[in-house]
């Protein structure tokens, strides 16, 4: 049996969707014990949190949109996000020490 990309997009979105319901309830309990529990909400925090909120604006929309578009334009998009990552890594590993 051939898979095509075509036949993949509702693997893609629970994988996604796994991902997006394990990094709230991460976020959501990380934030109730630095808030409540140690009353100590911090810059750290206040990061993982706009990281939390980048992801969803980042693969909600991909997520939702692998049903419903053409497949060339999901690869462009998946392929600009891979290229941006790996950018973004390879900046980060070559920055001094400080």
């Amino acid at each position: 049996m051939t898979v095509t990309p075509a036949d993949r997009g509702p693997q893609v979105s629970a994988v996604v969707g796994l991902f997006l319901a394990l990094s709230t309830i991460g976020i959501i309990l990380r934030c109730y014990c630095r808030a409540v529990v140690v009353k100590a909400f911090g810059l750290d925090d206040w990061f993982a949190v706009i990281a939390w909120v980048s992801y969803i604006a980042a693969d909600l929309p991909i997520r939702i949109k692998v049903l419903t578009i053409n497949t060339d334009i999901l690869h462009f998009l998946l392929r600009i996000r891979y290229h941006w990552r790996a950018l973004r890594n390879r900046t980060a590993c070559c920055r001094p020490p400080t």
